[in-house]
């Protein structure tokens, strides 16, 4: 039997009466969690914006402070600048290397550090370059910077002169003094009873003779270099360990030295206790003579060949009388006649060795000599620089007897010795100021 449909229907209703219905779920959390995200959102933009600006304004700051930074650094260089010129003895009151100490400038520090890049050594050679590391803080900027500065030495007067003493020059009757391309020159006086080839300059005159130039008189007295010229040489130099009172048919070199170690620049220094002679030899360098007392000579015989290294250095340097009696016209230092190999392989000239004895060489001396007493001439030696023999004042300085010849090398007065010199400037380099890559 079918239930009945009356049945089926109130099995469906409940006995309330209600109608069975279904309730909408909640929105009320969603919307607060909404909120707070959006919150969040904004308050992390906010932020962020503000994180940003502090950034910016970070940035930009340090931006100006390099730009600061900079500015003080240039001014470090114009200061390093103004110090090596207006302190002349820097090289050794400054060689602890600090050219700036650490200062302030407005509210930057700088601070600066020099350099030799030759040889690492400040106080040894004037006329060295000079290397600067400037340092430039302002704020959390620092900048480096690096600056060359060229030496630029300014020559004694004396060296404009292929002869100059500052006692008198004699000329011996039957004598005679050569000197091409430059003058002859005393800031005493004159005594020429022979033969003058060449235009001379004197303070005084006594005796003219024969004078084949000008002759500019009275001429000033000129400043001389001083004893550092012989102090400051030997310091550079190596000296000789074996005691010597002849040097005869040798070979002295950088890379050759039979009395003693050697030395790059071929400077080498010799203290005799009596007098020296040197003959019949061939030396490329510089070799400083100084005696313990100044009555002492050093005697240049026969044939020699003398050449300095380094452009600018004396080829002699004598603390004491020098003599001149080596022989230049119609002669030559030659190997067969002496018996001697004057370019053996250990003392190339040139660039050219061999173990032959059959080569020759000039009978000359090349280069600057310098005498801090007498200069006796003899005998008809050709001189290819100039000769400062400084002499007594009032007494004799340089003493002709026989024929020597100067032709003189205007390169003494541009490229001048070291310590020959009034002043070295020291200028920046151009094109050298770099930033140093921190």
């Amino acid at each position: 039997m079918r239930p009945d449909a009356s049945i089926r229907h109130a099995s469906l209703v409940p006995d309330s009466g209600r109608r069975l219905t279904r309730n909408a779920p909640s929105r009320r959390g969603y919307s607060y969690i909404a909120v707070l995200g959006t919150s969040l959102i904004v308050t992390t933009l906010a932020m962020g914006g503000m994180a940003l600006l502090r950034i910016e304004a970070r940035t930009a700051l340090d931006s100006l402070h390099a730009v600061q930074a900079r500015q003080h650094a240039k001014s470090a260089a114009e200061l390093a600048a103004r110090i090596l010129r207006t302190s002349p003895q820097w090289r050794t009151t400054l060689n602890h290397g600090h050219l700036i100490t650490p200062r302030g400038i407005g509210s930057g520090r700088i601070a600066a550090i020099m350099t030799d890049p030759v040889d690492g050594i400040l106080d040894n050679q004037p006329h060295d370059p000079l290397q600067v590391d400037i340092t430039a803080d302002q704020g959390r900027a620092q900048q480096k910077f690096r600056l060359r500065f060229q030496a630029r030495p300014v020559p004694m007067i004396v060296l404009q002169y292929g002869v100059h003493t500052w006692g008198n020059i004699e000329i011996r009757s039957g004598a005679s003094l050569s000197c091409y391309g430059g003058s002859v020159s005393t800031s005493g006086t004159l005594q020429n009873r022979g033969t003058i080839d060449g235009n001379v300059s004197a303070t005084g005159l006594g005796v003219p003779g024969t004078i084949t130039g000008s002759i500019i008189l009275p001429a000033p007295i000129h400043q001389l270099p001083t004893e550092q010229v012989a102090i400051k040489y030997s310091e550079l130099g190596t000296p000789f360990t074996a005691p010597v009172t002849l040097i005869d048919r040798q070979v002295i070199t950088p890379t050759r030295n039979p009395y003693g170690p050697l030395n790059a620049d071929g400077v080498y220094v010799i203290r005799p206790s009596s007098n020296l002679t040197i003959q019949n030899t061939r030396i490329h360098g510089t070799l400083v003579v100084r005696f313990n007392s100044t009555g002492r000579t050093l005697t240049i015989g026969e044939n020699v060949f003398f050449q300095p290294v380094r452009p600018g250095y004396p080829v002699l340097v004598v603390h004491g009388n020098l003599e001149l009696r080596y022989r230049s016209e119609g002669e030559r230092l030659s190997e067969a006649f002496l018996g001697t190999n004057f370019n053996p392989p250990d003392a190339p000239f040139l660039g050219v060795s061999n173990s032959t004895q059959n080569d020759t060489y000039p009978s000359e001396i090349q280069g600057l000599i310098y005498v801090s007493h007498r200069t006796i001439w003899r005998e008809n030696g050709l001189l290819r620089g100039a000769l400062i023999s400084e002499g007594p004042s009032g007494n004799v300085g340089i003493d002709v007897h026989g024929h020597p010849r100067v032709m003189y090398d205007r390169n003494l007065f541009f490229d001048p010795a070291p310590w020959v010199t009034t002043k070295v400037d020291m200028m920046p380099e151009p094109n050298s100021w770099t930033q140093i890559v921190q």
